[in-house]
């Protein structure tokens, strides 16, 4: 056992740049679950909102903006600075753009048919009812347009953190 956890180690005392990477992975998850998240807004924030509808919005806002800022702008930040090294040896590049595009060709007939599939589920229905703000969402374009664009960012660093970085 001592011998698989100094193992573990060796990277991190031969290679600064492991040991920073380490470190701050850590940091940055420590930091997205306790202040990043929705309960961390409505508990310091939430005081001066009468509109239940604006709070609920600012408050997933407030969770994609720290996803974004967390998974994606800091890591970013890190590799420059610190890490002095370059974003494609993080997965920021275009990579394989024939298999990339047939994928994403493939993932467009199929992605449709399975989402549907999974909506019909009452359990996957109850789930998303009870953790997302799908009646907010819902109730108007500008609503369901806000959500997406906001869940894009949350998903760009989200992917980038544990995909690259």
């Amino acid at each position: 056992m001592v011998a698989t956890l100094n193992q573990f180690f060796e990277p991190l005392k031969s290679d600064k740049s492991y040991a920073i990477l380490f470190v701050s992975v850590i940091l940055i998850l420590m930091v997205k679950i306790y202040e990043g998240d929705a309960s961390f807004f409505i508990k310091y924030f939430s005081d001066g909102y009468t509109n239940k509808d604006i709070l609920q919005w600012h408050t997933w806002l407030y969770h994609h903006l720290a996803s974004l800022l967390l998974f994606f702008i800091v890591p970013l930040f890190i590799i420059k600075v610190f890490l002095k090294d370059n974003f494609g040896n993080y997965g920021m590049g275009l990579g394989d753009v024939k298999f990339g595009l047939s994928a994403s060709l493939v993932a467009i007939i199929i992605l449709p048919i399975l989402v549907y599939q999974n909506s019909l589920n009452p359990h996957h229905a109850d789930f998303y009812k009870e953790h997302f703000p799908l009646q907010l969402v819902n109730s108007s374009p500008y609503y369901f347009t806000l959500w997406a664009l906001t869940y894009l960012p949350h998903y760009l660093g989200w992917e980038f953190f544990f995909r690259g970085y």
